[in-house]
C-alpha cells in the first residue's frame, strides 16, 4: 500500500507542476495545442472533477451498474473506490 501511495503522491506533484505549464500555453493562443489539450487530458480531468463534484454534492457514492452513456461509463470505472469524507 505504501508504494501505491508514494506513486499517487508523485503523480500529484507532476499534475500540480503541469497546471502552470498549461496556463502559460493557453496564453500563447495556439488553437492547435488548445484543441489537443481540451480533447485529450483536459477532457479526462474534466470528467474526473465533475464525477467527484457530483458524488460529494449528492452524497451518491455508487454509479449505476449499467452506464447509459460514455460519461457515466468513464465515471463508474474511474471513481470506483472513491471515498467521501464523513466530517
Amino acid at each position: 500500500m505504501a508504494a501505491l501511495q508514494a506513486e499517487a503522491r508523485n503523480l500529484l506533484v507532476q499534475w500540480k507542476a503541469s497546471v502552470d505549464t498549461i496556463e502559460a500555453q493557453i496564453e500563447f493562443r495556439n488553437p492547435i495545442w488548445i484543441r489537443s489539450f481540451i480533447g485529450g487530458i483536459g477532457k479526462s480531468v474534466g470528467y474526473f472533477a465533475a464525477s467527484i463534484q457530483h458524488m460529494e454534492s449528492t452524497g451518491r457514492v455508487r454509479k449505476p451498474t449499467w452506464a447509459r452513456n460514455a460519461a457515466e461509463a468513464w465515471s463508474s470505472h474511474h471513481m470506483m473506490g472513491y471515498q467521501i469524507s464523513l466530517d
